[in-house]
């Protein structure tokens, strides 16, 4: 079933026992996987936590981030005990990443011969059969399917993104989290055309081939093929190589375009990115001692600016950013710029989006530092899982945000506090109890979530106009 949509799970009548994760989809060796994990094409599983004695109660479907290369729903960071435990079902899922699923293959010769419909945004279609079989069977464990919340991270977020204006997932979902990613990341057809070249050619040597000579070829050999991928990446200033393309059925059109227009207005919507985001990517070169010189910084400005369509001057970037962050250069300047291009100016573009369509949104600010690496993460990409599952103590968190304290496990229950909330249709509070207003046009409202979590109505306000200057 290589590039074969999903399919339904053959039903079985009588009780079956599942004590164990199923295999992860087929991805690169990571530290993060978890110990002994098996791993198979075979792949499309999920997993449900829930309350005892449930009934009715509202549901949480997980999705993992991981750049769409990688992750799995059995990591232990998104274990669903802690927010099953606060009243709600807990789902996480895999789904097929990589070229297996989000190499744009529709129209390929071979296709419609081998009885496939569209070989295009698999990995989409992989987590909206997930939400299919929440729809059609979550209430037997309690669950109520007509309040159900996706929720998810960075590509589990852009994910998100996509389900919110995807056709395939319409009425499959009534809420929606968005941490550290937005429906502004897709890809047209032409890049998802270039990154296609760029695998088959490394794997069989042209890109004018036949889906029989992809389907039996050995599965190791689409992850080989990734550095092919990431090479055209870097070329076309792609964000990354695999991620939803715009194929006209699945993903329609820019979902941007679509949250402007109101598609998703009815759907209350809690989004937010954390302070530091690309403090994670630059970790090695902080600790190394790299220090990017002012050509680098400046060629780097250059091309956030013109991925932003802004006419700023890269030098005013600069100049404005050492005065606002304090930082005079380096890898520190440099992640919050970048931090601010890739994750937090979008997360605050979709905040005003969906208030300007009459829709609900609660926006935040994760701004919790780690004092992990002798502080260089700070509010790093992904450090705020572990306190919106309430999971600190699970494996392999503590050496990102080093040893449990008090202040932290109170900013974690709090944050899965809220989060629950706002999946039982309730707004969500600030940790520790306070009042979270929504995000609105005359009242944009951000909720710095922190040691001493508070509010604000200036977020950005010092650099954005920089990045949406048009000249």
């Amino acid at each position: 079933l290589r590039f074969a949509p999903p399919q339904p799970v053959d039903p079985w009548s009588q009780p079956r026992r599942f004590t164990q994760f199923g295999p992860q989809c087929v991805q690169p060796e990571s530290m993060l996987n978890p110990p002994g994990q098996q791993e198979s094409e075979d792949c499309l599983t999920l997993n449900v936590w829930a309350p005892e004695s449930a009934l009715n109660a509202a549901v949480m479907v997980w999705i993992h981030g991981g750049s769409f290369t990688s992750g799995s729903g059995a990591l232990s960071w998104y274990d669903g005990a802690a927010l099953a435990s606060r009243g709600v079902v807990v789902v996480t899922l895999n789904y097929r990443l990589g070229a297996l699923g989000f190499l744009h293959l529709g129209g390929i010769p071979g296709e419609t011969a081998n009885g496939l419909d569209h070989a295009a945004n698999l990995g989409l279609q992989d987590q909206a059969a997930a939400l299919k079989w929440v729809h059609d069977n979550i209430a037997a464990v309690g669950g109520d399917p007509r309040r159900v919340t996706i929720f998810g991270e960075s590509a589990g977020a852009m994910s998100v993104g996509a389900h919110l204006v995807s056709p395939a997932s319409a009425g499959l979902f009534s809420r929606a989290i968005l941490q550290s990613g937005t429906p502004a990341h897709s890809h047209g057809l032409e890049a998802a055309a270039a990154v296609r070249v760029a695998v088959l050619e490394s794997m069989v040597g042209s890109d004018d081939t036949d889906l029989r000579v992809l389907q039996a070829i050995e599965v190791r050999r689409f992850i080989e093929a990734d550095a092919a991928a990431n090479a055209v990446a870097r070329t076309a200033a792609l964000p990354l190589p695999f991620q939803p393309v715009r194929d006209g059925l699945h993903l329609p059109v820019d979902p941007r375009e679509s949250i402007r227009d109101g598609a998703c207005a009815q759907i209350p919507l809690l989004v937010g990115a954390n302070r530091d985001e690309m403090r994670l990517f630059s970790l090695g070169a902080a600790m190394a001692g790299t220090v990017p010189s002012e050509e680098t910084l400046l060629r780097r400005a250059k091309r956030m600016l013109e991925s932003a369509n802004s006419s700023s001057q890269p030098a005013e970037l600069l100049a404005r950013y050492r005065e606002v962050s304090g930082h005079d250069g380096g890898i520190d300047l440099w992640s919050a710029l970048a931090t601010d291009a890739v994750f937090r100016l979008h997360a605050l573009d979709l905040a005003e989006s969906q208030a300007a369509a009459g829709g609900q949104v609660w926006h935040y600010s994760f701004e919790y530092a780690s004092e992990a690496f002798g502080g260089l993460l700070g509010a790093a990409h992904a450090l705020e899982i572990p306190f919106a599952f309430d999971n600190l103590h699970q494996r392999g968190i503590s050496l990102l945000l080093g040893e449990v304290t008090e202040e932290m496990s109170r900013l974690a229950t709090g944050m899965a506090d809220a989060w629950v909330s706002f999946a039982q249709g309730q707004s969500p509070r600030l940790p520790g109890g306070d009042p979270w207003p929504a995000f609105s046009q005359t009242t944009p409202t951000t909720a710095v979530l922190g040691v001493e979590s508070s509010l604000t109505t200036t977020h950005l306000d010092e650099v954005r106009d920089l990045w949406t200057s048009r000249g």
